[in-house]
Parts: structure tokens; C-alpha cells; sequence
């Protein structure tokens, strides 16, 4: 696989969450079973900041970094946030004061665990 194949790959996943978040919040929250916030504001900042991560990853997968308007940040950048998501997450489920339902935490688990070993397979192509 190479490091075009594995950015792909993370505009789909992040660019695919991000929109499901930003067009249906409390609809995501409530299929994820997370617990509900009261306020779509929350599920839509995530949704945002995925998507401008998604962004970013295409930016580097395009020809615009030869007319030096963008580079993104690549798999390195990708590394640092998808390792850090997982942090954050499996902080929230072990620490957390609201915690998610039963559904919710076994999502929560395979989406931090599938960040992990996305970010380890990404260190091996850098």
C-alpha cells in the first residue's frame, strides 16, 4: 500500500464521518451511542474539524502543491491525530463522567483501536 493508498483512505473515513456528523448530529450521536449533549453544537464541531482534516489530507493528494498553495500535512500529520483521537477517547470511556451505553463503548473501543493500528500501519510507510 502506499502513502497516496493510506491518505485516501483517510479522506474517506474522515471526510465520511465528518459529513455524517455535520448533516445528521443527533441522529450520529444517538446510532453511535454516545451520550446525547443536549445541542447538536458538539457532534457539528467534531463533524467540522473532521472535515478540515479531510481537507488538509487533499490538499496533499493533489496537484495543488506544485502551484505551492498547499502541502497538508500528510502521514505524519495524519500519525499525531489519529494517535491522539485514540488517546482522547479511551480517556473518555475509562475516566469519563458520562459514560456511553454499552453500544456506544464497543463502537468507541473499535474506532480507538482502529486509529491505532491505522496509525501504526502509516508509520511503516513514512
Amino acid at each position: 500500500m502506499t502513502q497516496a493508498k493510506l491518505l485516501t483512505l483517510e479522506v474517506l473515513v474522515t471526510g465520511g464521518f465528518a459529513l455524517l456528523l455535520l448533516a445528521f448530529p443527533a441522529i450520529s450521536v444517538r446510532l453511535l451511542g454516545w451520550p446525547q449533549a443536549g445541542s447538536s453544537f458538539w457532534p457539528r464541531t467534531l463533524g467540522g474539524a473532521l472535515l478540515g482534516v479531510a481537507l488538509a489530507t487533499i490538499t496533499t493528494l493533489s496537484d495543488w502543491t506544485r502551484d505551492g498553495l498547499g502541502a497538508g500535512f500528510g502521514l505524519a500529520g495524519h500519525i499525531a491525530v489519529n494517535l491522539t483521537m485514540a488517546f482522547v477517547l479511551i480517556s473518555m470511556l475509562m475516566l469519563g463522567p458520562d459514560h456511553p451505553t454499552h453500544r456506544g463503548a464497543f463502537f468507541t473501543w473499535i474506532l480507538s483501536i482502529g486509529l491505532v493500528v491505522l496509525a501504526l500501519v502509516e508509520v511503516a510507510y513514512l
